[in-house]
């Protein structure tokens, strides 16, 4: 993590592979109360993001929606690419933000480095999912660290 301290973006694959040793650390913690999925298509992986984007909304997803119940929660990371976007949503099985969504410094810091490097081509929402818990949703230009 140090390493890329510098670097505004990185392939999806790389962040993936951050955010998966995150999510390893908390399925040590909740053992069997949490699972977790990802799904991240292969034509998807290639794509830039903002580095270290994903850790903050899984850790979100974690705290509000399965930390705060005693039951199994489920967290799950869906990207896909809608046109000329890349769409990233995480996902969890918990209570839900409800009417109130407050930013706090993880969704505040989200909000501001998509600002920053995206300006108005970029989208974040945190909702209520119809089927309950939260989801955060990310919409950025897609564009490949291929080139």
């Amino acid at each position: 993590t140090l390493t890329r301290a510098a670097v505004a973006e990185v392939p999806l694959r790389t962040e993936l592979d951050a955010l998966q040793l995150y999510l390893e650390i908390e399925q040590t913690r909740f053992r069997d109360r949490l699972t977790v999925c990802i799904d991240a298509p292969a034509e998807t992986l290639d794509a830039l993001v903002p580095d270290l984007i994903l850790q903050p909304l899984a850790e979100n997803a974690i705290r509000h929606g399965i930390e705060s119940d005693t039951g199994a929660g489920h967290v799950e990371v869906k990207v896909f690419r809608e046109g000329g976007s890349l769409v990233i949503e995480v996902r969890d099985s918990g209570r839900g933000p409800g009417g109130q969504v407050n930013d706090r410094v993880g969704l505040t810091t989200v909000r501001g480095r998509l600002a920053r490097l995206y300006a108005d081509a970029s989208e974040f929402s945190l909702t209520e999912a119809p089927t309950g818990g939260g989801v955060a949703r990310i919409r950025i230009p897609f564009r490949s660290a291929g080139g």
